[in-house]
């Protein structure tokens, strides 16, 4: 970070490897980065997801037209003293998983893995990408 060098950093996780799988890993480093190392939690995030999509040339990572539509919609998780996911990951807090979609469907609901949201995520059906007060 003093090095202005944030552009540079990739996170991932290399499980399964010879010594198992850990849990959570890049959103438990995600946590520690910005509870613990001075990053702002939106600059971790996007360490893990837009840097790595740039280096490895992935088709995901970012939120744009033309790229894969996987997202992962989280909260600050019960409890916390995060105000969002991004205040949950600079108080070292985990972010509570509400909903993942891939290829812009809806794969899985609430984590079994992550703490519950303090908001979870809700399908409204019937009103359309315009409706409901946008």
């Amino acid at each position: 970070m003093d090095a202005r060098a944030t552009y540079r950093i990739i996170i991932g996780n290399d499980a399964p490897s010879g010594t198992g799988v850990i849990p959570l890993g890049v959103l438990r480093t995600l946590s520690l980065l910005a509870g613990l190392g001075g990053m702002a939690p939106a600059e971790a995030v996007a360490c893990a997801t837009g840097n790595t999509a740039r280096v490895y040339r992935l088709g995901a990572g970012l939120i744009a037209v033309g790229t894969e539509a996987d997202l992962v919609i989280c909260d600050s998780p019960t409890g916390s003293i995060g105000k969002d996911a991004l205040g949950a990951l600079a108080a070292g807090d985990l972010p509570g998983i509400s909903m993942v979609l891939i290829d812009g469907r809806i794969t899985i609901g609430r984590s079994r893995n992550t703490p519950p949201a303090a908001r979870a995520a809700d399908v409204v059906k019937g009103a359309g990408p315009a409706g409901g007060g946008h």
